[in-house]
């Protein structure tokens, strides 16, 4: 009897994908800010904040999907595991 094997490895590439899109989404560097006196630059700084807390959410929220997708293909690996295991142990002629 063959063993079952399940193919994670598209769970595995997904997984890999949103890391590094998570690291894409965050620029490296904040922005700067200007003069605080100037109306426009503090507008300018606020939005600037909004988008980088935003940004830092979605990454934080792409990364937990690649632990899942991680977990899962994981899980999914061991259920076959254990399940081919469980077929070769069967007796035949039943």
């Amino acid at each position: 009897m063959a063993i079952l094997r399940v193919d994670s490895v598209g769970l595995r590439m997904l997984a890999a994908h949103c890391q590094s899109w998570a690291c894409e989404v965050v620029p490296a560097d904040r922005p700067s800010t200007g003069t605080s006196w100037q109306v426009s630059s503090t507008a300018t700084s606020d939005i600037d904040l909004a988008v980088m807390n935003r940004a830092e959410l979605f990454a934080y929220q792409l990364r937990s999907i690649a632990s899942t997708l991680r977990t899962a293909a994981r899980n999914y690996e061991d259920r076959d595991q254990y399940s081919a295991t469980r077929l070769e142990a069967t007796p035949t002629g039943l």
